[in-house]
């Protein structure tokens, strides 16, 4: 027989061990269940475009060859958080005189500030059936100021499949000021609003 010191240690262990089984399950239960989905921006189909006018008539196009970043979706919420970066230097224009005053620090200041980086306030996930807006803070030549676009759900592709929570992806538009992020050169024939849209499609991540 156990003495009633043995019997106490005895039981101390099994409570210990029963509260590690109940621990383990609400672990395994919070990770089979886990509402956090992460989709990655699909770099290879990713379109990011600019235009502004010049000379208050003529309207000017680029594009930026690189783009990356990740959706963030919170399923309990039914919320998404996007968080996107763009590589300055892969800005292009037609003509080459432009694309290199555009990398230069007149413009983007690509050496000294090589990414434009984008991150969302929470935005309805609805929007895979309807536009809405998509508050956030942009940050661009290592200047933050709030920024305000409108989405819309991007049509899917005869050989795109649909995903539950995000469609095909998301078309992105909206317009800033340049001056607004220290790009005040040329203001006398250069236009101060510069209108992007972006065109993302969206791949589940792992994790």
């Amino acid at each position: 027989m156990p003495t009633l010191a043995g019997r106490a240690a005895l039981a101390a262990l099994l409570l210990a061990l029963q509260a590690g089984a109940a621990r383990a399950d609400v672990h395994g239960f919070e990770a089979e269940t886990t509402p956090v989905l992460r989709y990655r921006i699909d770099a290879h189909s990713a379109e990011a475009e600019f235009s502004i006018r010049v000379l208050w008539l003529l309207s000017k196009r680029g594009q930026f060859a690189r783009v990356e970043g990740e959706l963030l979706v919170d399923r309990t919420a039914g919320t998404g958080r996007i968080a996107a970066r763009i590589d300055a230097a892969s800005a292009q224009m037609p003509d080459a005189d432009d694309t290199a005053l555009l990398r230069s620090p007149a413009f983007f200041d690509v050496d000294a500030h090589p990414w434009i980086e984008f991150e969302s306030a929470a935005f309805s996930l609805a929007a895979k059936r309807r536009a809405g807006q998509l508050d956030g803070v942009l940050r661009l030549r290592g200047i933050e100021r709030e920024v305000n676009f409108s989405y819309r759900p991007r049509p899917c592709s005869a050989d795109e499949q649909a995903q539950p929570e995000v469609g095909c992806g998301y078309l992105v538009e909206g317009i800033v000021r340049r001056s607004r992020f220290g790009m005040t050169a040329y203001s006398r024939t250069v236009d101060d609003p510069v209108r992007l849209r972006f065109a993302v499609r969206l791949l589940a991540s792992a994790g």
